[in-house]
């Protein structure tokens, strides 16, 4: 995975309903980018939500497309979208929209009983999952939340949305709910916070389930096997040339005959 395939994990997903577009579009912060404005387009018309499957374009000084393909008329949709929103798309990479108006919503709204983490350092979050009792990741669908991640490896009982990729990353550790019913997020935070035997075992099974599933070893071994079943179902062409891992002084061509 590239850097900018891990900058959709943090970038906001615009569905086509919002933008009119005939796809999903990702916009994101500047982060660590070293590069100008950019954001990203599915390659397939749709709600679909894939990685490999998405088109790099500039903002600026025109639209222009940087990395996968779009046709002629894709193209020119997206261009015009994008000179329609250029200044809050700059904005937005800037840091300077979004954030600062749902805060300043949310304390208008809910006063002293919420608290915003912007930019909290990265060493200190096992320790902030830690203060809490409950997590909920209010999204209505997800690629994949490392959030989630982070929190069941905290051991927190979570509360997501009925979606897949949520409720495989939950597991045991937590409850589904449809998030875009009103009242249904409430009602169930209230009964995790009243059942403390409830939101303990909740916690112990999301570790549990987290170590089991996202481990760096559980991961890598994944991985290992994943290239053991490609090797083995498809072999390239005879006479190719391939390199055995290990390190400098240990790597030899191998033919395959």
């Amino acid at each position: 995975m590239t850097r900018d395939d891990s900058d959709l994990f943090d970038a906001a997903n615009l569905s086509p309903g919002l933008t009119g577009l005939p796809m999903l579009v990702w916009v994101s912060e500047r982060g660590r980018a070293r590069h100008d404005v950019r954001i990203k387009v599915h390659m397939a018309h749709g709600r679909q939500m894939s990685i490999g499957n998405t088109a790099t374009v500039a903002v600026r000084p025109t639209p222009r497309l940087v990395a996968g393909q779009l046709s002629a008329a894709d193209m020119q949709a997206v261009s015009d979208w994008i000179r329609l929103n250029e200044a809050p798309l700059v904005d937005y990479w800037n840091g300077r929209i979004y954030t600062d108006e749902l805060i300043q919503q949310g304390r208008e709204t809910l006063g002293d009983r919420v608290r915003f983490l912007v930019k909290y350092p990265r060493d200190r979050m096992p320790e902030l999952y830690r203060l809490a009792d409950v997590f909920t990741l209010c999204s209505l669908s997800e690629m994949m939340p490392i959030a989630l991640i982070e929190a069941t490896a905290s051991g927190l009982p979570c509360l997501v949305h009925r979606n897949p990729v949520c409720e495989w990353i939950v597991g045991r550790g937590g409850e589904s709910i449809d998030m875009s019913e009103s009242g249904a997020l409430a009602a169930a935070l209230k009964t995790l916070i009243d059942d403390a035997d409830r939101r303990r075992t909740c916690g112990d099974q999301a570790r549990q389930h987290c170590l089991e599933s996202f481990s760096q070893d559980r991961v890598v071994d994944q991985i290992v096997d994943y290239y053991r079943f490609v090797l083995g179902n498809h072999r390239p062409p005879p006479g190719t040339k391939l390199v055995a891992a290990g390190d400098g002084a240990r790597r030899q061509d191998r033919s395959i005959h």
